[in-house]
């Protein structure tokens, strides 16, 4: 689970997590290895929701240095958490140096697209491909984040997995970057008031 191993290798750090499912948080605890504390809280509602709440605070407080979008009903991301609208939300949760790091699938049609999305809100966006799976992970710097080369993105997991002494080889993940990545150009960008089934129905009788 990603809060347990962030909590494990980042132990000053603060996570919120939400989890619109009230059952996963006690089998999580229960059967692996998973507990709250003062510095990592769980709560029980809609990812967008949350952050709806969050940016009712003026200004929001404490805005945060990475948002992890991994929310998935099966094979599907909801609709919901794709959007643009969406987005410029969690662009209004995010530290002007943070970044938003999402897991998506590049098996599906909607790749592009969510890719498109992202490029359009943030301005900019990486991916990082898996090398055994259809999992992408797509990464959006704030306004004052850097957009990483090869060479930055193995020397900081260099850096990271040395000073945190990570089990795992966070070298090998960082080289699953595709710097020169992009959406395809006639990608569209989704919005909350058009439904990725609208788009493909569109796609498939041969209008845009």
């Amino acid at each position: 689970m990603i809060p347990r191993e962030m909590r494990h290798y980042f132990p000053e750090m603060e996570i919120d997590v939400a989890e619109i499912d009230p059952e996963i948080p006690p089998i999580a605890t229960q059967y692996m290895g998973f507990e709250t504390d003062d510095k990592l809280k769980v709560h029980v509602e809609d990812g967008r929701i949350f952050i709806k709440k969050r940016l009712r605070h003026n200004p929001p407080e404490p805005k945060y240095d990475m948002v992890i979008l991994d929310a998935f009903n099966g094979d599907y991301i909801p609709f919901h958490l794709m959007t643009r609208e969406f987005l410029e939300e969690v662009k209004g949760v995010l530290a002007d140096d943070g970044v938003v790091v999402a897991n998506v699938f590049s098996s599906n049609r909607l790749f592009d697209a969510e890719f498109r999305t992202f490029v359009e809100v943030f301005g900019r966006a990486q991916a990082y491909f898996g090398e055994e799976s259809t999992n992408v992970m797509l990464a959006a710097p704030g306004s004052a984040g850097p957009i990483l080369s090869m060479r930055d993105a193995m020397e900081k997991a260099r850096a990271v997995r040395q000073d945190r002494k990570i089990a795992f080889n966070l070298v090998e993940v960082a080289q699953r970057l595709a710097p020169k990545a992009e959406p395809e150009a006639d990608a569209m960008v989704l919005t909350d008031d058009r439904a990725p089934v609208n788009w493909l129905k569109d796609q498939d009788s041969g209008t845009r």
